[in-house]
């Protein structure tokens, strides 16, 4: 079902009903959630709610965001519908139990010891048969082994809706055997309950020191797995080898070895494991350091002399040595010398009402009960104390996701992202409050962000940012954020809030380097066992544990460290240029070396100025300002130039006179400031209104915040002038996208908006106001929020141009009468949903509208629309009424629409590939759409633009299709002909490639100089 089905379905049945409240007031769910669309690990979801708008009159919008989880819903091959996943196990009369209603499939035997104890089906029918061997201990230096324990016979017990565990399954050492079902994964675990002393292992010429333990699980005839080899590098320097094993589209991943008790970070050790055939036998080992083992075991019960006696003759028995020569190394000689058991007689005996997999699917005989179905005890059995050895099967099938700029996600379980993950700046990430909502993030991550374009990681309740989940309050903490699995990444630009674990590293003996963050109303910041963390430019405030894990390295430039519980963990701490303040419990059990840091336990009066949603920036008068160390990462130094520690200055009055407004938050050119950066706002606005002949210029790099419902507004006999330069656009966007606190500056009634026009109708004629930007860039988050709005009778504009602009994200709405005139030229619209409707004149060339939406929608009697030389890459396209002259355009992606009455002149291809260079990431790399526009790049006013990488000018070429950059010189400066300080670009106004009257000339310099320096002016607004 597609958007606009689902939404008239929705509104057609809605009667607006009166609303006490007046603007203001919280906005009404009356009709959703419903399911638009569904896939294996998304659903899209609808909501309509009502508001009453700047009218006084009740109005509904509809929102949409994305639910998460891997495996979130499974095949009905029945219906060929993707409908909602239980992981649940239902019980069968055989006593088998059984878990069909998730992707992947899976049996389990009543007796552990049978064979197989589980009988799994991968999503796209691989089978796996398996059951484990036994526990064993080795020693990689002299090749000796022995078993510990074997499975015995136990029956299972059913303790949870997708648990069933086996207690007490072995014959020598106390531990549970448990299997696990989820929406992604399987899961099998050895549970531990009682310590393995080390003279039971010396006794047998193990040196415990150097042991591993192993644990050994049988498969019967799988296929091959496609193995990928990593080492596993701990702290002590061991070196553990770990095969992650695909079967299809599941795959056996990292395990780990942990407490089950613990509170707060603790000790989780990696376990490296082997795909082995012994003997003509398939095992998966499973090894682990035995010391590290027993740092765990610490703490349990040591076994009774009964089961001390059982383990030593284990051990005893079974003990023996299979020294390692040149031809193989230490690990193989150890494995090899394995003690292998018979297989047993308990192999499963066929039988009409046993489970069983036919023609790939599950046949079952009888009724099943499910866990709803049995009468439970009121309440089960306190969690015990135990050490887990696990390894999990997970669905791997979700590759190369893109978080998108223009969307809202709700994780709603374990969501698993295999080959490369992007982030787009701009998406917006919302957690349930669960700890199984993580996502677990297994190739690299390509961060497309920007100081102006983060990525929100959050909870569903938190709805200060992106779409509205529901109505309620945060309140505690919501999932684990982002669990990242392969080392070496470098993130930057991204916020995390109410996170019980924002970040955890997977992996040991790595790195990640993280700039530009944020971490607010979080349990733990990070956790990272055996690994370091580079944090340059972080903001960490309200979180309990900055740094948790064992061996866990911590290096910090430019921190700001507030209301926090605990720094470190443990490990080695090195901060530069740092703010920690009402640091309650203190810098932890870590070895600390500080270079220019402010300490205290308790808050330093005055130390922080707050305005809006940013509780950090640095007092007046601070004495923290210019009072770093150079001695920082150059790629910093570089950045914090062009941030600052000055607050932004509030503007929410009338404009009634010509005003200008040009950069006031001082940027951090000279010796660095202490503590955290922010991306600069000059001025946060809140209704600026500009009116009764009065005119605002923004000029070149200024920075304005919108909060409230609307920032700027326009109205009769009001105008704008917003015009910046390549490399220093005017920046319009909303607070949250640079301050970090969760609040709703300014307590917006319905969809903001940044740039709007008169709140009422007009009074004709040439009343109604004027705008025109060019080099201007808006952001937002999460597809929320209009970056400008006009319309037909409210908000009229006369004039509206856009010219060299870059809209990302966000929402943005094109409308007036028959006396509107709306231009757009050249601008990049990166997943902006746009509306055009009414009757004004529009005249759109040389776009392109990349991602988002567009649709038309042109009343009858309106005026001319002509759409020529843009391009139309992977949009959405609905026109309403085809009149609209449109030839020339570019139509890239699969399946991309096309407006209606198209020509000839058009330009459709399946692939197009853009590149990167020094203004941007959208200049051409595939030529088709060269020299194939309408007119020439000199009459379309890009004689100094270019679309190419190699900064070659148009000139006077037929022009491309698409947008276009300024062309640059080979530093990324835009070209300057004449070298007298002015781009060719700026000299050539309407950029035809002549000098016309009020220009001066491009390939001369008139005064004979070069290099003259640009005037920037500033007058506060009074």
């Amino acid at each position: 079902m597609n958007r606009s089905q689902v939404v008239g379905g929705l509104c057609a049945f809605l009667v607006l009903a009166p609303l006490s409240a007046g603007p203001g007031s919280e906005p009404t769910l009356v009709a959703g959630p419903i399911v638009a669309n569904s896939g294996p690990h998304h659903r899209t979801i609808q909501q309509v709610w009502q508001f009453v708008d700047i009218q006084g009159q009740p109005a509904v919008s509809t929102n949409s965001h994305i639910e998460l989880a891997t495996g979130l819903n499974y095949l009905d091959t029945t219906t060929g519908q993707w409908i909602p996943a239980k992981a649940e196990f239902e019980l069968t009369r055989s006593g088998y139990f059984i878990a069909r209603h998730t992707q992947h499939q899976v049996i389990l035997s009543p007796d552990p010891r049978e064979e197989p104890t589980v009988d799994f089906m991968t999503p796209d029918g691989v089978r796996l048969r398996s059951r484990i061997l036994g526990l064993a201990v080795v020693d990689p230096k002299t090749g000796t082994s022995a078993l510990l324990a074997e499975l015995k016979e136990t029956r299972p017990d059913w303790i949870a809706p997708g648990e069933v565990i086996y207690r007490d399954a072995f014959d020598t050492v106390a531990a549970d055997l448990r299997y696990s079902i989820g929406l992604d994964r399987f899961e099998q675990d050895i549970i531990l309950r009682q310590q393995i002393p080390p003279e039971l292992v010396a006794d047998v010429g193990i040196d415990p020191r150097s042991a591993r333990v192993l644990l050994m699980t049988e498969f019967f005839d799988p296929p091959l797995p496609e193995k990928t080899v990593r080492s596993l590098s701990l702290a002590d320097q061991t070196v553990l080898t770990d095969e992650e094993l695909a079967f299809g589209l599941m795959r056996i991943g990292l395990g780990s070895v942990f407490r089950t008790d613990e509170s707060g970070p603790g000790l989780k050790v990696p376990v490296g494991k082997s795909w082995e055939q012994l003997e003509g036998r398939q095992f998966l080992i499973e090894s682990v350091p035995y010391v590290k083992l027993g740092e765990l075991l610490d703490g349990l019960p040591v076994p009774d002399q009964a089961r001390l006696d059982s383990i030593r003759d284990k051990l005893r028995k079974t003990a023996k040595t299979e020294r390692s020569d040149n031809g193989r190394n230490a690990r193989t000689a150890s494995v090899r010398s394995l003690p292998l058991l018979e297989r047993k007689s308990t192999t499963a005996q066929a039988r009409a009402e046993t489970p069983g997999f036919k023609d790939g699917k599950m046949a079952v005989v009888g009724p099943t009960q499910t866990w709803n179905s049995i009468n439970r005890l009121a309440s089960l059995p306190a969690r015990q104390p135990g050490v887990v050895f696990d390894y999990i099967t997970l669905n791997g099938s979700q590759t190369n996701y893109t978080f998108k700029a223009d969307t809202t996600y709700h994780v709603i379980g374990a969501v698993g992202l295999y080959q490369t993950t992007t982030l787009e700046g701009g998406a917006v990430v919302k957690f349930t409050n669960s700890a199984s909502a993580q996502i677990s993030i297994h190739g690299p991550i390509e961060c497309k962000t920007d100081l102006y374009r983060p990525v929100v990681f959050t909870c569903k309740d938190d709805n200060t940012v992106g779409e509205k989940l529901n109505t309620n309050t945060p309140s505690g903490y919501y999932g684990n954020g982002l669990r990242l699995c392969t080392s070496g990444q470098a993130l930057s630009n991204l916020r995390f809030a109410f996170a019980d674990k924002a970040l955890t590293l997977d992996y040991g003996g790595g790195t990640l380097s993280l700039t530009n963050v944020q971490f607010v109303n979080c349990q733990t910041a990070c956790e990272h066992e055996e690994a370091t963390l580079q944090v340059r430019n972080g903001l960490i405030h309200r979180v309990s544990y900055v740094s948790g894990g064992y061996c866990a390295d911590f290096r910090g430039e430019h921190l700001t460290v507030h209301q926090c519980g605990r720094f470190l963990f443990d490990g080695y701490l090195y901060l530069t240029n740092c703010l920690v303040t009402a640091l309650t419990n203190g810098w932890g059990s870590g070895i600390l070396t500080t270079n220019k840091v402010v300490f205290s336990t308790s808050e330093i009066p005055n130390l922080f100025a707050q305005v809006g949603a940013g509780y950090h920036y640095l007092a007046n008068n601070s004495p923290y300002r210019d009072y770093g160390t150079t001695n920082i990462s150059s790629g910093l130094t570089a950045q914090l130039q062009s941030m600052t520690t000055y607050p932004p200055v509030e503007l929410t009055d009338l404009v009634t006179t010509a005003t200008r407004l040009d950069p006031q938050a001082a940027r951090d050119t000279d010796l660095p400031d202490l503590g955290y950066h922010y991306p600069p706002i000059d001025y946060a606005v809140c209704t600026l209104t500009v009116t009764n002949y009065g005119s605002l210029t923004l000029g070149p790099g200024v920075a304005l915040a919108s909060f409230g419902d609307h920032g700027l507004r326009l109205e009769n006999y009001g105008s704008l002038g917003a015009e910046g330069m390549p490399k220093a656009p005017v920046r319009l966007f909303r607070y949250n996208v640079v301050q970090e606190q969760p609040i709703d500056w300014g307590n917006t009634a319905y969809e903001p908006t940044i740039l709007t026009g008169p709140c009422h109708d007009t009074l004709g004629g040439d009343a109604p106001p004027l705008a025109s930007l060019r080099f201007v860039e808006f952001s937002g988050l999460g597809g929320y929020g209009n970056h400008l709005y006009s319309a037909n009778g409210w908000f009229l504009f006369r004039q509206l141009a856009l010219q060299d602009c870059t809209l990302w994200g966000g929402k943005a709405q094109f409308s007036g009468n028959t006396s509107s005139i709306i231009g757009l030229t050249n601008n990049l619209f990166v997943r902006t949903a746009n509306k055009y409707y009414a009757w004004p004149q529009l005249s759109a060339y040389n776009n392109l509208f990349w991602g988002g939406s567009n649709r038309f929608d042109r009343y009858s009697g309106g005026g001319t629309w002509t759409f020529r030389d843009n391009a139309f890459h992977d949009t959405g396209l609905a026109n309403v009424n085809a009149s609209v002259v449109n030839d020339h355009n570019g139509y890239l992606g699969v399946g991309q629409t096309q407006i209606g009455g198209t020509t000839s002149s058009n330009v459709v291809v399946s692939t197009f590939t853009y590149t990167n260079s020094f203004l941007g990431s959208f200049y051409h790399y595939s030529t088709n759409l060269v020299n194939a526009g309408s007119r020439t790049a000199s009459a379309a006013g890009l004689y100094h633009y270019t679309v190419r990488a190699d900064q070659t000018k148009e000139t006077t070429s037929t022009v491309d299709i698409g947008f276009h950059y300024v062309a640059t010189d080979a530093s990324g400066n835009p070209q300057d002909c004449d070298g007298d300080g002015l781009p060719d670009y700026f000299e050539d106004r309407n950029g035809n490639g002549t000098v016309d009257s009020g220009e001066t000339n491009w390939q001369s310099s008139e005064n004979g100089t070069t290099g003259t320096a640009g005037l920037q002016v500033f007058t506060r607004l009074e």
